[in-house]
């Protein structure tokens, strides 16, 4: 059959598997990173009860936004792809505040309305991730930096 409207080509598609994979591997590993070293900084287990249940909230909507993902992918909704990634990983980020600090949630809202957003220009999805997977987390590292980690 005819491919939906939203279909792009495939080298888009290959862009954004790829880009996908890339920033969650960076995002893992500097999520990480800066855990085990504050963890260890102030003498505190980095793998505790607490660690665990965070991890376990982040990856449900998370794996369950990936699986649908794929899906899109697979019929060739690759415009879809972008928002519906913002919008589960605002779930995550939601989900997940309730084991860290409370701004993460400012977050997660945020990302899912850019996701809904790009939902309306769509074809646009790379300034949307560039926004919310570039922008809002400098701008929320920083934040949450002056704000909890300043010395």
């Amino acid at each position: 059959g005819q491919l939906p409207y939203f279909y792009s080509n495939l080298s888009e598609y290959h862009f954004y598997i790829i880009d996908a994979i890339l920033i969650l591997i960076f995002a893992i590993s500097s999520a990480v990173y800066f855990s085990f070293r504050k963890a260890k900084k102030h003498n505190n287990a980095f793998w505790s009860a607490t660690a665990k249940k965070l991890l376990l909230s982040l990856l449900t909507p998370l794996v369950i936004g990936g699986l649908f993902c794929l899906i899109l992918l697979h019929h060739g909704y690759v415009g879809l792809v972008p928002p519906v990634m913002l919008v589960f990983y605002g779930l995550a980020l939601i989900q997940s505040k309730q084991y860290t600090l409370s701004e993460i949630g400012s977050l997660g809202y945020l990302e899912i309305a850019l996701g809904l957003a790009n939902l309306i220009w769509l074809g646009k999805g790379i300034y949307f991730w560039a926004i919310g997977f570039g922008i809002c987390h400098i701008a929320y590292g920083i934040y949450m930096y002056i704000k909890y980690d300043r010395d």
